[in-house]
């Protein structure tokens, strides 16, 4: 009697591990159906053919990859700012206040 093997089954940390991704992304993928898995109790689980396909439909086409005549610059990654909360406490205050002064009523100011 030949018993065909149980595929082999990746927890979420494996499976980002896998695809080169966070969990929150592969996580965010399930829920918009990019990504299939199956649940075992509480438990989401994938398989390699579920990894496989993700790959296949999250990927991009080759035609977006840089061609050999692009140039190193074009595809340069945008670095954050020094602060790793996006931006300074002076700027963020200035932003709230902004905001602020857009939802009081026409005619008062803030004290």
């Amino acid at each position: 009697m030949n018993a065909t093997p149980l595929p082999r089954l990746y927890t979420e940390t494996e499976a980002a591990e896998y695809l080169g991704k966070s969990v929150i992304t592969l996580r965010r993928w399930r829920r918009q159906g990019r990504l299939e898995s199956i649940k075992i109790g509480q438990s989401t689980r994938f398989t390699e053919t579920h990894l496989l396909a993700c790959l296949k439909v999250c990927t991009c086409p080759a035609s977006s990859i840089a061609s050999p005549t692009s140039t190193p610059s074009s595809h340069a990654r945008v670095r954050p700012s020094s602060t790793s909360s996006g931006g300074s406490a002076d700027e963020k205050s200035a932003a709230l206040r902004a905001v602020a002064a857009l939802k009081m009523p026409s005619g008062k100011q803030e004290s």
